[in-house]
């Protein structure tokens, strides 16, 4: 029985297609497997712009000292915090940076709610 083939040139193109595509999916995937980290930099650039007053336009608020907000402040609490975010965020000496608020180096703790009384 006669199987008809294509020329040999022919044949060679067709193999090389699933050839291309594969190379093309492990491009794909390679550039995909980068999204997370892309992300992760974007979310703390974003963050940093935000914290400094650089992602608005500041001129266009005024600036109020943190104690107009605040009823009482007190020094420190005994409960262990750690960067895990779990509940409150605590605020500590080195987020205070030339009297401006820097959130980039949070730790979170529980604290039970008679705390915040």
């Amino acid at each position: 029985m006669d199987f008809p083939l294509p020329p040999l040139a022919e044949q060679n193109r067709i193999v090389a297609k699933p050839d291309e595509a594969f190379q093309h999916l492990d491009t794909l995937k390679a550039k995909l497997a980068r999204i997370p980290e892309l992300l992760k930099t974007f979310r703390q650039a974003v963050l940093t712009q935000a914290v400094t007053g650089k992602l608005i336009n500041s001129s266009s608020y005024n600036i109020i000292p943190l104690e107009d907000f605040l009823k009482d402040i007190k020094y420190g609490t005994s409960q262990k915090s750690d960067y895990v975010i779990e509940d409150v965020p605590v605020l500590r000496i080195p987020n205070i940076k030339d009297g401006i608020i820097d959130s980039t180096d949070l730790k979170y703790s529980i604290l039970a709610k008679k705390t915040f009384k």
